[in-house]
């Protein structure tokens, strides 16, 4: 039993081929100052300002750092009220490079009970171990400073594990259960409640793991890296007429911009499918529906803190490189993981085909992209060509307003794509644009 040791002061090995703990306990290392001064834990409010202190700090495993070991094995420990930067019981690193050489790690019949991290790992932190088995074991009440400001950013990853790894065909990772299910119990983070992982996905025998009452601003049981970009539908506003909005008028012709996946969620995982068609029958130069983006992890979780984690400034991205079409609009960053991208006009050739490419810049590699396509349609009777390929309404002008209210035109146009509006003679004839 190591009791009362100092939060700066638990065992460290480096360079070793091989390292066997067993039927040990590690207990309470909460340290306040140089003169032993001690305290449980029992007051939140005081041991999250304790956390704090470890900002900044490489403090890695509360009780048990061990960096580029051959072959680690931990069974039957106990590791309770433990805290560091990283790792709050246990950091297990290999972190020299070549990173392909073997560092294996087996954690069995451990319990993990309040273990605390200022960053990443309450309970363990694992980093670029070739194989790692955990097995039989229990984290409860384990968690990471979860509580990021403006004045104090940063946030913690994994309540009870975190698990990373540089290359995604380098490391393994596997949690389950035999004798009794591996539990994950009142463990919290800001990302992943109980368990976070980057890079890879472990194996995780859903049948031999249980989770209980586990909490994150994003993935109370577990979260990942951020995986795919999808496509989550469009907001049609109200009162739109052919697909341009006019918020004072009541009634008007219905909409001809059609919507085939009209709240629907669409995934382009696959760089080699062709490009879905996400709006159909479009006017040049008018507004689209509102287009709904989502950034998702590897278990279809909406990472609701993609803002709030990346601080990106600006999220989204149109390459419009294939295409003569000009998008212009805006993206609302809401906090609930759904990016709308609205107010968004579009103007190109009539009947051409936008080729567009929304990208995240928060994932990296062909997940980051969605292609699709808009197609513009030709345009109609009582419509010019502008010289920006706009197809203007008649009678749409600001300063004819009775269009506006669903009142008789004061200009129309016969020609399809001719490029001049004719005044109304309004002693002889209705016009309607």
């Amino acid at each position: 039993t190591f009791s009362h040791f100092g939060a700066h002061s638990g065992f460290s090995i480096n360079r070793s081929s091989q390292v066997i703990i067993a039927s040990c306990v590690f207990e309470n290392n909460l340290q306040r100052d140089a003169q032993d001064d001690y305290f449980s834990g029992s007051d939140i409010g005081a041991l999250k300002q304790y956390i704090r202190t470890f900002k900044g700090s490489n403090t890695l495993g509360g009780a048990l750092r061990l960096s580029n070991v051959g072959e680690s094995e931990i069974k039957e420990s106990k590791f309770i009220d433990l805290v560091a930067g990283e790792g709050g019981a246990i950091a297990l690193e290999a972190n020299e490079e070549p990173f392909d050489q073997s560092s294996t790690v087996s954690i069995s019949g451990c319990s993990f009970v309040q273990g605390m991290a200022y960053g990443n790992g309450g309970g363990i932190s694992l980093s670029n171990l070739t194989n790692a088995s955990i097995l039989n074991s229990s984290f409860s009440n384990c968690w990471t400073y979860n509580t990021p400001s403006e004045e104090d950013p940063e946030f913690g990853q994994g309540g009870a594990l975190y698990v990373t790894c540089s290359s995604t065909d380098h490391c393994q990772m596997e949690i389950s259960g035999t004798s009794t299910p591996t539990s994950f119990t009142q463990c919290s983070s800001h990302s992943g409640g109980a368990i976070h992982h980057n890079t890879i996905t472990p194996t995780l025998n859903h049948d031999q793991i249980t989770f209980t009452n586990n909490t994150a601003s994003y993935g109370p049981n577990i979260g990942s890296d951020p995986y795919t970009l999808i496509f989550a539908g469009h907001s049609i506003p109200p009162r739109t007429c052919l697909g341009e909005i006019h918020p004072t008028v009541t009634t008007c012709t219905p909409t001809t911009a059609t919507t085939p996946l009209f709240n629907s969620r669409t995934i382009k995982s696959n760089p080699d499918t062709p490009s879905p068609t996400l709006l159909t029958n479009i006017r040049s130069g008018s507004i689209l529906p509102t287009m709904n983006w989502e950034v998702i992890d590897r278990y279809g979780q909406i990472i609701s803190t993609i803002q709030q984690d990346f601080n990106k400034a600006s999220i989204w991205e149109i390459d419009q490189s294939e295409s003569s079409i000009n998008l212009l609009g805006n993206t609302e960053f809401n906090f609930n993981g759904s990016y709308p991208y609205r107010d968004t006009k579009i103007t190109g050739p009539p009947g051409d085909i936008a080729e567009i490419t929304m990208r995240t810049l928060v994932i990296p590699g062909v997940g980051g992209y969605f292609p699709f396509k808009i197609e513009l349609r030709q345009c109609l009777r009582g419509e010019i060509l502008e010289n920006d390929m706009s197809c203007y309404p008649c009678g749409s002008d600001v300063n004819d307003n009775s269009s506006r209210f669903g009142l008789v035109s004061k200009s129309y146009s016969l020609e399809i794509g001719g490029r001049e509006c004719k005044n109304c003679p309004v002693d002889v004839a209705f016009c309607w644009g």
